[in-house]
């Protein structure tokens, strides 16, 4: 219960940030203006190889997955590290951090809260995506059955099921970077180097993709997970969604997680695991002596300790 508590809190601390909503409106902002610039341009078209690329103009069910293909290389990450990247390091530089510490509740509590709050975050970014992209391109294009890759015909109320599905089997690769995230503010306590970390730690990926003669490690990467919903609509082999939804998880330094970790890593978050020892026991006022001096000092406060406050005597 008192996990929920702390979580409720979080999303209300979060509510009242501006932060969120940059990253909120950024994601609106960007399904509108794919909606937009498709329906003024007609004779534009996107590249062949784009999944249900051919069929945005046919149903207004194709859009919502195609622009997760867009977001994959820095959308995604960016928006995710504004606020996950930031939920702990915002409390340790306004030092409320310690505040927090000294209540009723367990490090463990505050800890799993606020990895709640912002895995909440990174869903209600694809929600906001998803459903703005849907509710434009339907009323541009209609609701009609969308022609998968494969060429088989998907019946309207099928399409978008799997367009729900599509984005839920996104939502896992994008929990990765922002475990990543969570755990880069955790330990540096600075939003910056959190979301810069998380940037290069997607970057990376990328880079690693693209170099020749990986074979088939390159199914087990990060940037192949974030394509694992195309085989929904008939793209890749069969293998391709049970990969995505098994292999979410990367064998980084940061999570040091075993091979058998790695499969079940879409829900445990090996990054955000590594990072609870570090805030278990460092000192919320530490790197900075005076701050330390004053977390000890709190620490023998009459409320801390328990004892009788005494005035000190005249001189």
């Amino acid at each position: 219960m008192k996990t929920a508590g702390v979580y409720r809190w979080e999303l209300r601390k979060l509510a009242a940030q501006k932060r969120t909503y940059a990253g909120l409106g950024a994601a609106a902002i960007y399904a509108l203006a794919f909606v937009i610039v498709l329906t003024v341009k007609t004779h534009n078209s996107l590249p062949s190889d784009v999944p249900l690329g051919s069929q945005i103009r046919h149903s207004g069910l194709a859009l919502p997955p195609v622009l997760l293909v867009f977001a994959s290389i820095f959308g995604a990450p960016l928006v995710t590290a504004l606020v996950a990247g930031d939920i702990v390091a915002s409390e340790d530089n306004h030092r409320t951090l310690k505040t927090i510490f000294t209540r009723s509740t367990g490090r463990g509590s505050i800890y799993a809260g606020k990895a709640l709050a912002a895995a909440s975050y990174v869903a209600a970014v694809l929600a906001v995506t998803g459903g703005v992209s849907l509710v434009g391109a339907l009323l541009s294009w209609g609701f009609h059955p969308v022609r998968t890759t494969g060429g088989a015909t998907v019946a309207a109320g099928h399409a978008l099921g799997l367009v729900v599905a599509a984005y839920a089997v996104y939502l896992l690769p994008v929990l990765v970077i922002a475990s990543f995230a969570f755990f880069l503010s955790t330990v540096t306590r600075n939003s910056a180097a959190a979301l810069v970390g998380a940037l290069l730690f997607a970057l990376g990926f990328q880079l690693v993709a693209a170099l020749p003669g990986i074979g088939s490690v390159k199914h087990y990467l990060l940037p192949a997970q974030f394509n694992a919903w195309e085989s929904l609509f008939g793209r890749g082999d069969g293998d391709a969604l049970l990969r995505g939804l098994r292999g979410r998880a990367r064998c980084t330094p940061a999570s040091r997680c075993s091979p058998a970790g790695c499969i079940s890593a879409a829900a445990t978050s090996p990054a955000t695991s590594s990072a609870w020892p570090r805030s278990a026991r460092t000192d919320p006022g530490r790197g900075d002596p005076s701050r330390a001096s004053t977390s000890r000092r709190w620490s023998r406060t009459p409320q801390a300790t328990g004892s009788r406050a005494r005035c000190p005597r005249p001189r």
